[in-house]
């Protein structure tokens, strides 16, 4: 296969999945993962929109692939080579360069179709550069979900088949001493009744807001483990990052998504485009020389949020409502659309809104979002 072509993996978040994205870098090849969980019409919708040139997994996974994307080549990884190949028909490894694909990441969606956020070699490499001194990972650590980096030991946990209560287990079994992940699954995992979690040393937080109380319960949980709160988005991963102080937050409403990066110009802008006062609520603009041009085979939503300023500089619209402290930090407020977050995907009341018009069954509807009670 040419540099640049889409391989899609379809399984679960573990050993195998970080097998086949590392085999598909060396090979030059883009990475696109699709989640066994996810229902049939989304995986076929996402392996139609990616065009994929091939599909991988482990054969329990292989035997739906036909359902999910008719006529593509598939390759399972419980065999060693290719059937009908051996290594003297093998290929030379293709010529890559900066901006190669190195993966397509999908957005965290409802009922829509995803948008797919290209991935370059070369924005993967600096998006690493960047986490590296965030982290820090060392050879003795032994790191969940994502370690490739420093020699660390990684322990592919699957919290969405085990549940929090066997993650909490697993987290004290091994002796975690670095987790990064998402905010939602953190609040899930600080409700397990009187977890303890005594040799983690880093939690590194990313997605929605944490609040001040769910702060408390960390520190009650990890007695002795640093915080590191950072912002960002799936179209740019590292937009801000908030190393919390132990007790830092007493009297205070709201937990600081952090300073921007130093390379980046972070704005918050009004509905009129123009730059909001610190302390004014406004959408975060994000100019970097590492933004994606566009989403993948996606020219409309592109043109909505992938824009050139006035000097012709490219910019990315978040959608995201912040504010700025005195210190210079963003506090986040919600969101400049309807959007929503539920368990960390993205819902558009209006997606949901159309696909009960399309049922049947329903003659009405009303949405609605509330908090967990």
């Amino acid at each position: 296969m040419p540099a640049g072509s889409l391989i899609g993996f379809l399984g679960d978040v573990g050993v195998d999945c970080v097998a086949a994205m590392l085999a598909c870098h060396k090979a030059g090849i883009g990475f696109v993962f699709l989640d066994a969980r996810h229902p049939m019409p989304t995986l076929a919708q996402l392996a139609g929109h990616a065009g994929l040139h091939g599909l991988t997994g482990s054969g329990c996974h292989l035997d739906i692939a036909q359902d999910v994307a008719l006529g593509v080549p598939r390759l399972s990884l419980d065999t060693d080579t290719p059937a009908g190949t051996s290594p003297d028909t093998w290929h030379a490894l293709p010529d890559v360069g900066p901006q190669t694909l190195s993966h397509l990441r999908y957005t965290s969606g409802s009922t829509g179709l995803p948008k797919g956020v290209p991935i370059s070699r070369a924005n993967l490499f600096w998006a690493l550069e960047r986490l590296g001194p965030t982290i820090a990972t060392q050879p003795d650590d032994r790191f969940g979900f994502e370690a490739l980096r420093g020699g660390a030991t990684l322990y592919a946990f699957q919290p969405a088949a085990i549940g929090a209560a066997a993650l909490a287990h697993g987290m004290q079994q091994h002796a975690i001493t670095v987790m990064a992940t998402y905010s939602a699954l953190w609040q899930t995992l600080l409700t397990v009744p009187s977890i303890r979690l005594p040799d983690l040393r880093l939690a590194h937080i990313s997605g929605e807001p944490l609040s001040v109380a769910q702060i408390a319960a960390f520190e009650q949980a990890c007695p002795t483990a640093e915080l590191e709160n950072s912002y960002g988005s799936s179209e740019f991963p590292l937009i801000a990052h908030y190393r919390h102080q132990r007790g830092a937050l007493t009297g205070q409403q709201s937990v600081p998504a952090g300073l921007p990066f130093d390379a980046d110009e972070v704005r918050l802008i009004d509905a009129h485009g123009n730059t909001v006062a610190p302390g004014y609520p406004g959408q975060v603009v994000i100019r970097s020389d590492h933004l994606p041009h566009a989403y993948h085979n996606d020219p409309d939503r592109s043109a909505q949020v992938f824009q050139r300023d006035e000097q012709g500089r490219q910019q990315y619209l978040t959608g995201d409502l912040a504010r700025i402290d005195r210190q210079g930090r963003l506090h986040l407020l919600g969101r400049a659309d309807d959007q929503i977050k539920i368990n960390g995907h993205a819902v558009h009341p209006a997606e949901v809104e159309q696909a009960l018009s399309s049922a049947r069954c329903c003659r009405s509807k009303i949405r609605l979002g509330r908090t967990a009670l």
